[in-house]
């Protein structure tokens, strides 16, 4: 028996197609159909030897042999013009782009794409559309206390807006269904629970737009777009604080360098290894013109090469740090770096 996500992946399939199913796993939905006879021309692809050889042993199992072929390689490269539908099902969106680029002359073939993406779904729908495909069908369901959005394209052209993009046409359509209006729900909820602390202004009324949409049960887009606004502000926390540890982190390299500083003298330090490294290059400079001598075209000349240019630049930059310290109060430079830094965190971090 399939579980509820293969469930909804074998109704979207047309009868009497001939389908491809990229990382079919054990075959389970290519065992189903070739036992319906829901479809005839049936292709598993597996790229990795493990599942491959359990989806052979699956399709022996239930003697099916000669209704159910199998090609061990990489994606749709394998594929022929024989077949109109492509499944791919239980991957990541970067996955299921990557098998489309990787052979877009084979995209033509399909007159019917299902994916099953395991991320960014937007950016699945706006791909495939951008490709001339058109959303025939989608539904979005928990199994096993995963959400999983499905999505049927068909060849044609269509128009959609940026929520219909990130929600789905005809899920957003059918948004009176309880399991739409379940799984946002549950989604709103988990994102007012990461705002309960939160004490900036702009994130209280973002909580506040949750706390409404989430009490309301006119729509559930309203749930929806709540959530978006709260996606939103959980990025500015975050950007908050990494801009104020940042800030924070440089003040403190700004003390510790500002009191060494009152004791070392990082002028005639750096100086001193300017001119070490000068040192460095003649004697490189001298093992390069004597190998050139003995092995002419040695690959491990060139690479010497490389290294003294690196050591050349270093050394430019040393020596002339060195000097320009010997004319800078750098312990007073870095103690006004590190006061401003202060200054910063306080002023900016209301209002982030």
């Amino acid at each position: 028996m399939l579980s509820k996500r293969l469930s909804i992946i074998y109704s979207f399939i047309d009868e009497g197609s001939s389908v491809v199913d990229v990382g079919c796993d054990h075959g389970y939905l290519l065992i189903e159909l070739a036992k319906n006879n829901k479809s005839t021309n049936l292709l598993g692809v597996e790229n990795k030897l493990g599942p491959f050889s359990t989806l052979n042993k699956n399709i022996k199992l239930n003697k099916l042999d000669g209704k159910i072929n199998t090609s061990l390689s990489d994606g749709i490269s394998n594929v022929d013009s024989s077949f109109d539908t492509l499944v791919i099902a239980g991957m990541g969106s970067d996955n299921i782009v990557g098998i489309i680029e990787r052979n877009k002359d084979k995209l033509s073939l399909f007159n019917t794409i299902i994916i099953d993406s395991h991320t960014e779904t937007e950016k699945i729908r706006r791909y495939f559309v951008k490709k001339y495909y058109k959303i025939s069908n989608e539904k979005i369901i928990k199994d096993n206390k995963i959400v999983y959005e499905i999505i049927k394209f068909v060849k044609g052209k269509a128009n959609y807006s940026d929520l219909e993009f990130k929600y789905g046409p005809i899920i957003l359509n059918n948004k009176n269904d309880g399991e739409f209006k379940e799984i946002y729900n549950e989604r709103v909820q988990y994102l007012t629970k990461k705002l309960e602390n939160a004490t900036n202004e702009k994130f209280k009324n973002n909580l506040d737009k949750i706390n409404e949409a989430n009490n309301s049960t006119a729509t559930a887009v309203g749930s929806s777009e709540a959530s978006s606004n709260t996606e939103s502000a959980l990025k500015n926390l975050e950007g908050m604080g990494e801009l104020i540890l940042g800030v924070i982190g440089i003040g403190l390299l700004f003390v510790v360098v500002g009191l060494l500083a009152k004791w070392i003298d990082f002028a005639g330090i750096a100086m001193f290894a300017g001119i070490l490294l000068v040192f460095v290059i003649a004697l490189t400079g001298v093992f390069i013109l004597a190998s050139k001598l003995m092995e002419p075209g040695s690959g491990v000349i060139e690479g010497m090469e490389s290294y003294m240019t690196l050591v050349a630049v270093a050394a430019v930059i040393l020596i002339v740090g060195g000097l320009v310290m010997k004319f800078i109060d750098v312990s007073s430079l870095f103690a006004f770096a590190i006061t401003l830094s202060i200054f910063l965190v306080m002023v900016l971090a209301p209002f982030i």
